[in-house]
Order: C-alpha cells, then structure tokens, then sequence
C-alpha cells in the first residue's frame, strides 16, 4: 500500500512526456490517444489538456463526456489509469488558466 497516494501519483505523472487519452466515440466505441502531458493538473483529480476546438476528441467529449487518462512508467512497467468525465472549456478564464492564446480547448478531467 502506498504511504501518500497522491503523492506517488502525481510524481509518476509529472515525470512523464506523454499521456494517453481515452474518449468514448459516436458509436459508444472506447478510443485512446496519445497526447502531451497535461498543460495543468490540480491534485489528482482535475487535469488541463489542450487541443483543437475542431477535434475529434473534442467532439467526442462534447457528446459523451466520459473519459480517461493513462500515466505509464516504462522502466518500472507500472502506471495510472484515472476515470471521470471530460468538459471542454472555451471561455477567456480557462485560456487565461493555462496561460495559452488561439483556437485551443481546455479538457479538464475530475
């Protein structure tokens, strides 16, 4: 059991350059994505993602916003797959949030 979960997974996720996606597509099909690590995370529970407001994911989140994201250590064949649901966000204070300007949407997952 760990000591301090929150702890060990977060420093399992900020030590990572890659993060994989999980959305649910237009015919309830699960699909995985590798994408850029979080642009934010607060805790363990809400992560910022970016991308596109013309994406597939986001399209698939805007209709099923179920989701998750996978964390993988390679040298330790460990990981951490956390679940919850996926908002995408396109107002000023989210791009201010994460301090990027342009056509991006925010996926907060929590």
């Amino acid at each position: 059991m760990m000591r301090d979960p929150e702890q060990t997974i977060g420093n399992l996720i900020d030590r990572r350059n890659t993060s994989f996606v999980g959305s649910v597509d237009e015919d309830g099909y699960p699909e995985v994505k590798a994408m850029l690590p979080p642009r934010k995370r607060e805790g363990i529970r809400t992560f910022y993602f970016t991308s596109n407001t013309s994406s597939m994911r986001a399209a698939h989140y805007r209709a099923h916003p179920q989701a998750c994201i996978y964390f993988v250590d390679r040298r330790f064949f460990r990981g951490v797959m956390l679940k919850g649901t996926m908002e995408v966000l396109e107002d000023a204070w989210a791009k201010e949030l994460i301090w990027l300007d342009g056509d991006e949407t925010y996926y907060p997952l929590g």
